[in-house]
C-alpha cells in the first residue's frame, strides 16, 4: 500500500490511469525510465501507436481531470502547491486537499484520494 499524498511519477500516472479507464501495461515501462517515470499506454483509438500517459506532468492530459473535476489550485510557499476538489451530494458536502510540488502532482493526488482513498495499491513494477 502507498499513501496518496506521496504518489509520483509512473505509480501516480498509474493511479490516476485506473481512475480513467486508459490501458497501460507497465511491462512497457521506459527503460531507462523518462524523467518522470511515466507509464506507455500501448495504442490509441485506432490501436497503431504507442504514446506517454503522463497527467501528472503533461496539461494536456492532467487539465480536462482538473477542469472537469472542478478542482482549485494554489500555491503557498516555498512553492508548494495545493488542489482543492469539492463536492454536495447526498451524503453531504466535503471536500479533498493533496499537496504537491507542482500543481498537476497536487491535483492528480487529489483526483485519486477523491476516487480510490488515501492508501491504494500500486504495481511492484512501478513503485
Amino acid at each position: 500500500m502507498m499513501k496518496t499524498n506521496e504518489l509520483t511519477g509512473a505509480a501516480l500516472d498509474w493511479a490516476v490511469a485506473k481512475i480513467e479507464g486508459v490501458d497501460v501495461n507497465v511491462d512497457n515501462l521506459y527503460d531507462p525510465p523518462t524523467p518522470h517515470g511515466a507509464v506507455l499506454r500501448l495504442g490509441n483509438d485506432d490501436g497503431d501507436e504507442e504514446y506517454l500517459y503522463q497527467p501528472s506532468t503533461d496539461w494536456a492530459q492532467g487539465g480536462p481531470i482538473i477542469e472537469r473535476e472542478s478542482m482549485a489550485l494554489h500555491m503557498e510557499a516555498p512553492r508548494e502547491w495545493h488542489a482543492l476538489q469539492w463536492w454536495d451530494d447526498t451524503d453531504g458536502a466535503g471536500y479533498i486537499s493533496m499537496k504537491g510540488s507542482t500543481p498537476l502532482i497536487a491535483a492528480m493526488r487529489c483526483y485519486v484520494a477523491s476516487k480510490l482513498g488515501y492508501e491504494i495499491e500500486i504495481p511492484e513494477e512501478i513503485k
